[in-house]
């Protein structure tokens, strides 16, 4: 995440222009965080809030993103995935995660829902 964060920081400031707020609002202990995945084959949605926690956060407090297994087991992507912490979208993944007191997002109904 450190090698990319220069991208990151481009990509989030100044293309997207994101903007977080509600920082204080999460609970200090290890959370389920539940989003609504808007951004059809386009995941920036996930990718933005991963990228924002990442940001607010540092290595302080890990927060697993999902995938599904087809995105997960695609050669460039997938081995990303796994270096920044994404996890397959499955029970026993985020059961494993939040077991570990690392907090998770998941976004349910994934590419169904969202296309």
């Amino acid at each position: 995440m450190a090698r990319i964060r220069p991208i990151l920081d481009f990509m989030l400031d100044r293309y997207f222009r994101v903007e977080t707020n509600g920082w204080e609002r999460l609970p200090d202990e290890p959370s389920l965080l539940i989003g609504i995945h808007s951004g059809t084959w386009l995941t920036m949605d996930a990718w933005t809030l991963v990228f924002e926690w990442w940001r607010h956060f540092g290595t302080r407090r890990t927060l697993h993103g999902t995938a599904h297994d087809a995105l997960m087991a695609m050669p460039v992507l997938g081995p990303f995935f796994k270096k920044v912490g994404v996890v397959p979208a499955s029970r026993e993944s985020v059961t494993a995660a939040l077991a570990s007191h690392h907090s998770v997002v998941v976004w349910p109904g994934g590419e169904v829902d969202a296309m």
